[in-house]
């Protein structure tokens, strides 16, 4: 029974469902919870872009896979993002 129950209460702490949409201009976080912040960094580690909204410009990007990550209630996920 304790286990259930921690294991309830870590599921309504999780991040909800988050999508990430790559287009010729942005890159943009779709969620059902509201996006703080996403920083978009290179492969080497080196922060490339940031945004305090859902949405990052990708001007001036190169071709290649970045680590983009998203904020929402201070809890952190990391995504791969694959630019063209």
């Amino acid at each position: 029974t304790v286990v259930n129950e921690s294991t309830s209460s870590v599921l309504e702490n999780s991040i909800s469902d988050i999508k990430v949409l790559v287009s010729a201009s942005l890159i943009e976080v779709s969620s059902s919870t509201i996006v703080d912040q996403v920083q978009l960094f290179s492969v080497e580690g080196k922060l490339v872009a940031e945004s305090q909204s859902n949405k990052i410009i990708k001007n001036n990007l190169k071709s290649g896979i970045y680590i983009l990550n998203v904020i929402q209630k201070g809890k952190l996920v990391s995504h791969t993002v694959f630019v063209d």
